[in-house]
């Protein structure tokens, strides 16, 4: 985790600390869900995560499918766009 609780890709900014996303100054609407993926995602940087575990780590204790995660990971590629391969 950065020392701020902020991660910045592209011309986004994540802000742990506010639970934000943002596009410049703008307020990037994401579902609560994919908001957590991204949050989980951006904490892990550089490790593989299996995807048992982000079921586990984005849905504890409770049972979902796994389009449940593919439904975040298409939002979060929607809202990234090319950020989401820096």
């Amino acid at each position: 985790m950065s020392s701020l609780g902020i991660y910045a890709f592209g011309s986004l900014t994540l802000d742990l600390h506010r639970g934000v996303l943002r596009e410049g100054e703008r307020p990037v609407d994401l579902r609560p869900k994919a908001f957590d993926l991204l949050t989980c995602l951006v904490e892990n940087a550089g490790r593989v995560m299996p995807k048992e575990e982000l079921l586990d780590r984005i849905w504890p204790d409770v049972t979902v499918t796994e389009d449940s995660l593919t439904q975040c990971i298409g939002e979060l590629r929607r809202v990234l766009g090319p950020a989401a391969s820096t």
